[in-house]
């Protein structure tokens, strides 16, 4: 992998991002805080109103609960949605073609526009972050476990994300599946709420989902000093194979299917 091309496609997709500034700030900063004011109000009633706690959360530390979980969701969206609205708009534009016979292997592509992504994170991850530490202050390991699981669910989901790219260029009406598909994994991936609010039967599907795993094992890390080495492990695992499966589909897809819809 030439590092080099991954950061020329990021660069070339930030130009592209800077077209429309006003939508940038919006997604970037006011989009994901709607959910996360939404759950913050309804967990502060739910504890003055003299609650003690519900599963992990208390009236304590809710406030860094919301606080990570809106920063993990922000990175679920960016993950899943980013490539495929940007390969929409350079296909609207004509020019997707051209990225996609480049030189960069699309490992390198994905990647790319990945990192792109967290630039547009990045402000809201260092709020974020910064406020949490205030409120309930971590060691620097806990910290760099929590940096790593982080980058791996967001390799993890744009692996995902790649194969929704691939039906955006060739299909666009069986890419609205994957709409479906984003609900239903933020669903079980607990975000907003902690697994013990979820109803028995569906917890052993939640506890498969690798989101899930990382969200935990970070929130884990955060409020309770747990480093969990096996979720690490098993997040790792599911990035490579996402990555790796996400590549195959697109190139799958890519090779039966083409570009529809000029």
């Amino acid at each position: 992998m030439d590092v080099r091309r991954v950061f020329a496609v990021a660069k070339k997709d930030i130009l592209l991002r800077l077209r429309y500034r006003g939508a940038y700030l919006v997604s970037a900063f006011f989009e994901p805080m709607r959910t996360g004011i939404l759950f913050l109000l309804v967990y502060a009633g739910f504890f003055s109103s003299g609650a003690v706690s519900i599963g992990q959360v208390t009236g304590e530390n809710y406030v860094v609960f919301l606080l990570l979980g809106m920063l993990l969701a922000v990175i679920f969206r960016f993950g899943f949605d980013m490539i495929a609205g940007a390969f929409f708009t350079e296909k609207i534009y004509q020019t997707i073609q051209g990225l996609l016979i480049s030189p960069a292997r699309k490992v390198e592509i994905i990647l790319g526009m990945g990192l792109r992504g967290l630039i547009d994170i990045l402000p809201m991850m260092v709020i974020s972050l910064s406020i949490a530490y205030v409120l309930l202050p971590i060691s620097p390991a806990s910290f760099l476990y929590v940096m790593a699981l982080m980058g791996l669910m967001y390799v993890l989901v744009l692996g995902v994300g790649f194969i929704n790219a691939a039906y955006v260029l060739g299909n666009e009406s069986i890419s609205k599946v994957f709409d479906l598909v984003a609900w239903t994994w933020i669903l079980l991936s607990c975000f907003y709420y902690p697994i013990e609010s979820t109803p028995r039967l569906i917890r052993p599907f939640i506890e498969l989902n690798p989101v899930y795993q990382a969200n935990h094992a970070i929130k884990a890390a955060w409020m309770n000093g747990v480093l969990d080495f096996g979720s690490l492990t098993y997040v790792l695992a599911a990035a490579v194979l996402s990555l790796n499966f996400g590549v195959f589909i697109f190139n799958r897809v890519w090779k039966t299917r083409g570009i529809d819809g000029y």
